[in-house]
């Protein structure tokens, strides 16, 4: 990220507001802060080289034209017990994303992936961390393609299965409608959602019938 740090005081509230310099001019918008025993008055704003094309993007366009995304809802397997214990058990790669949505623009929505699937590699980097995907969508452009390495468990055997599917970066239009039938609710300490109300119904839930 590129930032300006502060000492200016930044609460609940006021993130977003305007860092003004001595001239009475805006010089950035406050956007974070390191909040610890450790440190003290570290604020963080984005530059106005960076907000300024932002805001005259949105003022035309109503968005901001080229910014790829992938097109999914995620969460860590951490979020949800059952999918840390699969992910501990089958050994695999201990950032993986739960794939939580897809939305109607995804180019996911044309391939084998579902609701429930895990992401557990990217271009053939296991997901070590969440960053190896969440960077590479960050720091790439509309029309990239990617390969995606996902992983399937059975809801029966709770037997795993994976396989690859390209896609290609999006653009982000603002727009986060999902289908209705293809999103998981968040947190994974709830076990009873949408009629289930056992470990069974859970992982039918939540892996589908099969694969």
């Amino acid at each position: 990220m590129t930032c300006i740090q502060h000492s200016a005081a930044i609460n609940p509230g006021n993130s977003g507001g305007a860092l003004v310099n001595m001239a009475g001019q805006i010089v950035g918008i406050n956007s974070s802060k390191i909040a610890s025993t450790e440190y003290e008055g570290m604020g963080f704003a984005v530059p106005t080289s960076i907000a300024v094309p932002v805001v005259d993007a949105l003022i035309q366009y109503k968005y901001v034209p080229n910014r790829p995304k992938l097109g999914i809802e995620y969460a860590p397997v951490s979020a949800y017990q059952l999918y840390s214990l699969v992910v501990s058990i089958k050994g695999l790669p201990q950032g993986s994303l739960v794939i939580a949505g897809i939305s109607q623009d995804s180019s996911l929505k044309d391939t084998d992936a579902q609701v429930g699937d895990l992401i557990i590699a990217v271009n053939g980097k296991d997901m070590d961390d969440s960053s190896v995907l969440l960077d590479l969508i960050d720091t790439g452009a509309v029309g990239d393609t990617l390969t995606l390495t996902l992983c399937r468990v059975d809801n029966r055997t709770y037997k795993t299965k994976t396989f690859d599917v390209t896609i290609t970066l999006v653009e982000d239009k603002g727009s986060s409608q999902q289908e209705e039938t293809t999103t998981m609710p968040s947190g994974g300490n709830d076990y009873y959602y949408g009629g289930a109300s056992s470990f069974e119904d859970f992982f039918n839930e939540y892996f589908g019938f099969g694969w």
